[in-house]
């Protein structure tokens, strides 16, 4: 990992204040995406808790929230990552695959992308961690440090999610994120250990985002970071684990919501 003074991360981050203030959202949009947010996640829930208990996916459960998402990023890009906040360390698995997705798209939105596009990483970002469904309860949920044997069946949550959804008939095309969101820049990453130029954007802004929500999230055994302190740390993490390019877009589009 790269040497990298506070001053530095602070001088990108408030590079980023004007574009963030343009991003304001008002409090009835903040209602409506708490509405969404919360019907959103309970469907999340009962998707992965059939993929726990050996059902076929839901496909179409899956569509309609991504869609949702996909409806809600394009009128306003930042309105349903300000309620991202709403976490509680019990629901962590489900709110964290459903704020996955919410960044994603908002940063794929902000990345020009089309809306079909934006939807596609919408739904990978609900499926991307459908593999720990498959991991031990007694793994995923260990309050303290996990073993080296343990940490080996949790990495393999990736390849499990992709053989299962795969077999379940997902396009391919929205199984890159799920496949490549814990691989690192400098290829020190997994299952395949690829570096960047091997990293499909859809596996960047995996990444990115996934980092994000694991490190400004409450667990049974830490405490979440504040956003500032999070983008601080992440940024000491650009070219070695995550992506600058697509860090400095989260940053300026997607790290900070103000809600006024």
């Amino acid at each position: 990992m790269k040497n990298c003074t506070g001053g530095e991360a602070e001088k990108v981050i408030n590079e980023h204040q004007d574009e963030i203030k343009k991003n304001y959202i008002n409090l009835d949009e903040v209602k409506n995406a708490k509405v969404i947010y919360t019907e959103s996640l309970k469907i999340v829930k009962m998707v992965m808790d059939d993929i726990r208990t050996g059902k076929l996916l839901n496909s179409k459960a899956v569509k309609n929230v991504a869609s949702n998402i996909t409806e809600v990023t394009l009128k306003n890009k930042g309105v349903l990552s300000s309620v991202t906040k709403l976490k509680r360390y019990d629901d962590y698995t489900f709110q964290h695959s459903m704020n996955v997705s919410i960044f994603a798209s908002s940063l794929a939105a902000h990345l020009g992308m089309s809306a079909r596009d934006i939807e596609r990483i919408a739904t990978a970002g609900l499926l991307h961690d459908a593999g720990k469904m498959l991991v031990s309860q007694a793994v995923l949920n260990k309050p303290g440090k996990l073993t080296d044997e343990e940490f080996k069946e949790m990495k393999s949550h990736v390849l499990r999610g992709y053989d299962f959804l795969t077999k379940s008939g997902v396009p391919d095309t929205m199984l890159k994120l799920a496949l490549q969101h814990h691989e690192r820049h400098d290829g020190s990453g997994y299952p395949y250990g690829i570096k960047d130029e091997e990293i499909s954007i859809e596996g960047k802004i995996g990444a990115v985002v996934d980092i994000y929500d694991a490190i400004t999230s409450d667990r049974v055994y830490h405490k979440g970071m504040e956003a500032a302190q999070a983008l601080r740390v992440m940024f000491k993490w650009t070219d070695s684990h995550i992506n600058r390019k697509v860090f400095d877009f989260f940053v300026m589009n997607v790290g900070i919501y103000p809600v006024g």
